[in-house]
């Protein structure tokens, strides 16, 4: 019977290398695992599909190199403390070996969390066909304030998180065939490395310790940034219109830190900057209406800005038409049919207007692009502290895009900011859109203008 390999007695390189591809499939392990959910919503194209994958490989390698070396560091602090402690009890021991041990320690510790988040995201995933995001962090926010203000027994958020977790019935099966598939995969790459890869490597390291040495680094430094010169943000704008699977190619780890900053951003926010008072939102509301025009109706008071139709007439059509929305940023429609020394300021929208339905009076709110997007297809005012669009992108609003679909309508929007401005992909596929154009479906040497104020 062969023995079991002792890890302590490895090569730093050999080390290195064994957690390094560790972490990166326990990651992808957990992609696997969570892929038969997402093609039971939806098939996607075979390109798609691809190409998910591939992303998610991208973006996991990016977290196991981080892993590896934040392992490289913390060994190095432990070592040197495990040292200085033999040291002070008058023994001797060889430095590499104590820095081995200590990475040892260090990378199980960092893989022990890899796979706790990876745990805790495959549950929330099951549940809400979204990692770990804003609303979940908000979730475990309010249950710890509930609990130190109100007491564990009277916390409604605990007592739901209570009840979740008693029904072992509904997660305790998915959990075992987790770490089932997890155990698998970790025992075939320790018996794959350790009696193939392993020795490979120490044999080519013995004969050229100077080329394993700068590919090792040189594979550090490219995996940080998962071999793209955009790093993370490349995984953030990938164009996959599949929101489902655009959600399944991005990496737990990464998505649930922007998360973990949204919330605490959000947190700071909240508080009222000194000497700043605030309107009341009711009035605030009130005063919008009276400028919106005196006399007009406002039957809904989710949506307190959108006026009922002061008349029966309107613009009929026979059939379906082609609808284009064109929302220019910062123009002020006090520029439109404005002339400045016999020089039209608009003549394309001037030209265009008389060929189009003109709304005399459309308002909408919001001091960012992400928030004036929001309020303008969704009728609702964008709240304060971080964006709507990118802490409720799950949620189902009534946005412009929903509305037309519902009538038979397919939508379609091109912008000229990337897709992941604020979660714009994400919310606009939740909310209607079939298909949305960026930056980056226009070829590089294409004119642009800019977006902005």
């Amino acid at each position: 019977m062969t023995a079991w390999p002792d890890l302590s007695n490895w090569s730093l390189r050999r080390l290195l290398v064994f957690w390094w591809i560790l972490f990166l499939l326990i990651q992808q392990t957990q992609r696997l695992f969570l892929l038969p959910e997402a093609l039971a919503r939806e098939v996607p194209p075979w390109g798609i599909l691809m190409k998910t994958l591939l992303t998610g490989l991208q973006a996991d390698l990016i977290t196991a190199t981080i892993g590896v070396i934040l392992a490289a560091i913390l060994a190095g602090g432990f070592g040197l403390l495990w040292s200085t402690g033999i040291t002070w009890r008058g023994r001797t021991v060889e430095r590499g070996i104590v820095y081995r041990r200590a990475l040892l320690c260090s990378s199980g510790f960092i893989g022990l969390l890899i796979l706790i988040l990876l745990t805790v995201d495959m549950g929330y995933y099951h549940f809400n066909q979204q990692h770990l995001n804003f609303v979940f962090f908000e979730y475990v926010d309010d249950l710890i304030v509930q609990a130190l203000e109100t007491g564990v027994a009277s916390s409604q958020a605990a007592q739901q998180t209570n009840a979740e977790v008693q029904d072992v019935q509904k997660w305790g099966l998915r959990l075992v065939g987790f770490y089932l598939l997890q155990g698998i995969v970790i025992l075939a790459w320790w018996l794959w490395f350790s009696r193939a890869i392993g020795p490979a490597l120490q044999r080519w390291t013995v004969g050229a310790p100077g080329k394993t040495n700068a590919v090792l680094v040189f594979g550090l430094a490219a995996g940080v940034v998962g071999f793209h010169p955009q790093g993370p943000y490349a995984i953030r704008t990938v164009h996959i219109s599949h929101a489902e699977y655009y959600t399944l190619a991005q990496n737990p780890i990464l998505y649930a830190s922007e998360a973990l900053r949204a919330m605490l951003d959000s947190r700071m926010k909240e508080r009222e900057p000194r000497g700043v008072h605030t309107m009341p939102l009711e009035e605030a509301v009130v005063i919008a209406q009276g400028l919106l025009g005196q006399g007009a109706v406002f039957p809904d008071s989710r949506y307190p800005l959108v006026r009922g139709g002061v008349s029966s007439e309107g613009v009929h059509f026979d059939g379906p038409k082609n609808v284009i929305l064109i929302l220019v940023e910062a123009l002020d429609r006090r520029f439109l049919n404005a002339s400045v020394r016999g020089i039209r300021v608009t003549p394309f929208l001037d030209r265009l207007r008389t060929d189009s339905i003109y709304f005399e009076h459309f308002f909408t709110n919001g001091v960012q692009t992400a928030r004036g997007l929001f309020s303008s297809y969704c009728s609702y005012y964008p709240r304060q502290g971080t964006a709507a669009m990118k802490t409720r992108y799950t949620h189902d609003y009534l946005c412009l895009p929903s509305v037309l679909r519902k009538g038979g309508y397919r939508t379609e929007m091109a912008i000229s900011e990337h897709r992941d401005l604020n979660r714009l992909h994400l919310f606009m596929s939740r909310n209607g859109l079939h298909q949305l154009f960026d930056e980056s479906d226009f070829p590089a040497g294409v004119e642009r203008i800019g977006s902005g104020p």
